[in-house]
């Protein structure tokens, strides 16, 4: 499996995990300027083009907190131990989105151009050019990768 950075397009910003909880089920995601130990990500193909982001790190997988069925928008993102169908993303890497399984984007959770660093990442059912993110290697920030699907 691949590992890459997830970076924010619009920013260059780079997504990783709220300091402290690598070992805790629930810690958000959050964007920072430069991409930290714990900045690490693989796509697990489950289902055609649907499958697992999980944090390299810590193992744990990528879901709306709680794992509702239909999350509401603005319902953030965390890691959890449990790789369920609730926790199922698709990219697509043409129009450089991340899809949740109930057809939500991943966002910044303020939903502004230039998010903070801190800022987490939610879920939001509209598109726009601030929610794209690219897929880059880890030793080289500035190449994209392209995670395989099934």
């Amino acid at each position: 499996m691949a590992k890459f950075l997830i970076k924010h397009k619009t920013t260059g910003k780079f997504v990783h995990l709220q300091p402290g909880g690598m070992n805790n089920d629930n810690t958000k995601l959050l964007f920072c300027n430069e991409p930290q130990d714990d900045a690490q990500f693989t796509f697990e193909p489950v289902d055609g083009v649907w499958g697992y982001l999980k944090h390299i790190s810590s193992g744990k997988y990528v879901r709306p907190y709680g794992a509702p069925e239909r999350p509401e928008d603005f319902v953030k993102l965390v890691i959890h131990q449990e790789a369920t169908k609730l926790a199922l993303f698709a990219i697509d890497q043409i129009n450089h989105w991340l899809i949740h399984k109930d057809g939500k984007y991943v966002h910044a959770s303020s939903c502004l151009n230039d998010p903070d660093d801190s800022t987490p990442l939610a879920l939001h059912g509209t598109t726009h050019g601030n929610m794209t993110f690219l897929f880059v290697s880890p030793e080289k920030k500035d190449q994209e990768v392209f995670p395989k699907w099934g």
